[in-house]
């Protein structure tokens, strides 16, 4: 299984009168959230056991159950920092940290890429 499976949406009726699906992909799915996310503001972030949670000034949330990372001309933050000592006093929590990143001077923006 590819992980791609493609879902059949109902969209009306064709010319004909009989009932018309259009199949949307997964990678459709996440441009069209992607596209309704740009330009809102991160208004919170929560860790949860196996994802994060970003909530928007909108009131949408993006739940992320894959790798994800913030760039600041590098990686600033990954998924996997959060708990991370790295020499510090103490591990990193990443909700603030998140939070720091994103609204900084600049805010932030959303891209969509491929993990590698």
């Amino acid at each position: 299984m590819s992980g791609l499976e493609e879902t059949r949406q109902e969209v009306g009726e064709d010319s004909q009168g009989e009932r018309a699906t259009a199949e949307i992909s997964l990678i459709d799915k996440q441009a069209i959230v992607a596209n309704a996310l740009v330009g809102h503001k991160i208004s919170g972030v929560q860790k949860c056991e196996y994802s994060w949670a970003f909530v928007f000034e909108s009131s949408a949330t993006l739940t992320a159950e894959c790798p994800w990372r913030i760039l600041k001309g590098e990686i600033a933050f990954t998924e996997r920092d959060h708990g991370q000592q790295f020499g510090l006093p103490a591990p990193l929590d990443g909700e603030p940290e998140v939070i720091r990143l994103l609204t900084r001077q600049g805010g932030a923006s959303l891209h969509k890429g491929r993990h590698r």
